[in-house]
């Protein structure tokens, strides 16, 4: 069976979905043959939406035109509480109005994508100071690098909210360092959120070199964590996959995952390979639609701390 997107709950895939009819309306107007999405997508939004959400300026365009249509709505006689269908009735020079309407966020949206490429750089300095620091200070590091998210199937369960807290319980773990945890020296994350995978994190771990060698054995320890912490739902990506690394080989790229060394020529540039990525500001079509207030996207562990040989807290 065919699954429509007025069947789905999908807070992730909603969005997307009104991330793109927006840049549509932007692109080339809101045409007399876009009003059955138009009546779909609010539809499916009336199911995800929460005011106490922060939303992207592309939603939030969405946002104000369905305001302006449940104005309408409402004041139908007799009110229509649970349709949209007038909306297929509607003139062109309403929907010349609506398309209006959704093109006053322009400024807002390409200044909030400039304020995005902007905190992405200055996530890299902070990352790049960090880690020099660990690199440094430690003979050798094991690196581990793996991509947490949800199983398609349970999708539909996972909004914003589940996913952090579903996080925060796994960030607990993680400062507690126990389990797969212990030996940690530090870690950075990232939250995202993309059209084929949902809300997912990079994460980054970097243990003690001297104690381990094996990323794979970790990478599957973390992903069993992540699933014992989702019960089930979650689903991990490990980096140390033999087959990914053959393909990134093929393509020439460096590997900067596994055992590293301050003493090995090259291991910096190596390592710089691999967290970089986490900070890529090209990654604009990854970033998050919808947040919780005060919610963090990008984190690093502390480097000065009581437990760090040969370091002050500060």
């Amino acid at each position: 069976m065919t699954v429509t997107l007025t069947q789905r709950k999908d807070e992730s895939v909603v969005l997307f979905k009104v991330e793109s009819f927006v840049l549509d309306v932007m692109s080339v107007g809101l045409s007399p043959d876009m009003k059955k999405q138009l009546i779909e997508l609010m539809t499916q939004f009336d199911l995800v939406y929460n005011i106490d959400y922060q939303y992207s300026d592309y939603i939030l365009s969405f946002v104000h035109l369905k305001s302006i249509i449940d104005l309408k709505r409402y004041s139908l006689d007799p009110p229509l509480c649970d349709s949209y269908t007038f909306v297929d009735y509607v003139s062109m020079d309403e929907l010349n109005a609506y398309a209006q309407e959704i093109k006053m966020f322009k400024f807002k949206i390409e200044n909030a994508l400039y304020q995005f490429y902007r905190q992405e750089e200055e996530n890299k300095k902070r990352l790049i100071g960090y880690m020099e620091k660990l690199f440094h200070h430690y003979r050798k590091l094991l690196i581990v690098r793996v991509n947490l998210f949800y199983h398609e199937e349970f999708r539909d369960e996972i909004n914003i909210t589940k996913f952090d807290q579903d996080f925060r319980v796994f960030r607990n773990r993680l400062s507690n360092k126990d389990t797969c945890f212990k030996n940690l020296h530090g870690y950075v994350w990232a939250k995202e959120q993309a059209e084929k995978c949902g809300y997912h994190v990079h994460l980054l771990l970097i243990y003690d070199g001297a104690l381990h060698r094996s990323g794979v054995h970790f990478a599957m320890l973390v992903g069993r964590k992540w699933d014992e912490i989702t019960q089930g739902r979650g689903a991990y990506f490990s980096c140390h996959d033999k087959s990914y690394l053959e393909q990134l080989q093929r393509a020439g790229c460096k590997i900067g995952i596994g055992p590293i060394s301050r003493e090995i020529s090259g291991d910096w540039e190596r390592l710089e390979s691999a967290f970089l990525y986490l900070v890529k500001s090209t990654k604009d079509a990854q970033r998050m639609r919808v947040k919780l207030k005060g919610m963090r996207t990008f984190d690093t562990g502390r480097f000065e701390i009581k437990k760090r040989r040969g370091i002050k807290p500060r």
